[in-house]
């Protein structure tokens, strides 16, 4: 608490920060202290003074939690659950207090002194990575290493495809035009070439195209026959 309120009492005088510390450090017994007598110089003292509520406030807490505790010394089997839990929440704010205490001394005599964060680095602040060898790293060294490296590593293993050649329409259609020329028929079957599929169609085009010049002439005999192809 930030205050000028002082206890005194026959057993204590001093801030209330101190009387706090001085029990929890079971240095004071909670009920050698008149808790009605602190509670009256209080109020006459915020009467007097111009106290802020957040004291006013902390004050209060700090009160009603040490009733508890002195109730609970005096008629310990009469606390019930919840009171006791209020005991013990007295107890970690004590704790707290005194860790705050503690660390704010420590803070108090390093502030101005060094800086108590480091700030951001900007851009314009980072330092420029340079490579910057030994004195033991050589040109002959470096070149020896990289060699090494090289002679481990993996060969190349990327899968090979052999690709085969598409005959285009027109060679198609310049072959067998040669062919119909030298004979005087042929049948669809003995002008494939191959059993590629691609080169099966690309020939039938070739056939249409030619028949539909009316050089070549096709029959067929019945459905899914041979077709028969004469020159004309």
């Amino acid at each position: 608490m930030k205050t000028d309120f002082v206890v005194q009492t026959p057993n204590f005088e001093g801030p209330l920060d101190a009387l706090l510390s001085l029990i929890e450090k079971r240095k004071l017994y909670i009920n050698d202290i008149s808790l009605a007598k602190v509670t009256a110089d209080y109020i006459q003292f915020i009467a007097n003074n111009d106290e802020s509520i957040t004291n006013k406030a902390e004050f209060l807490t700090i009160a009603s939690t040490l009733v508890l505790a002195k109730s609970k010394s005096l008629l310990p089997e009469m606390m019930t659950m919840e009171e006791e839990e209020e005991i013990s929440e007295l107890e970690d704010r004590l704790r707290a207090f005194q860790l705050i205490k503690e660390q704010g001394g420590v803070l108090a005599g390093i502030f101005g002194k060094q800086p108590l964060f480091f700030p951001q680095v900007t851009k314009s602040q980072t330092t420029e990575s340079v490579f910057a060898p030994g004195t033991t790293l050589t040109k002959t060294l470096l070149a020896e290493k990289a060699q090494a490296a090289i002679v481990v590593l993996p060969e190349d293993t990327l899968p090979t495809a052999n690709i085969e050649k598409i005959v285009s329409l027109e060679e198609e259609i310049e072959r067998l035009e040669r062919r119909c020329r030298k004979v005087a028929s042929l049948s669809f079957s003995s002008a494939v070439r191959s059993g590629n599929r691609q080169d099966k169609v690309v020939l039938f085009i070739a056939i249409l195209e030619l028949s539909k010049t009316g050089i070549i002439r096709l029959e067929q005999s019945s459905m899914f026959s041979d077709i028969m192809i004469y020159s004309q």
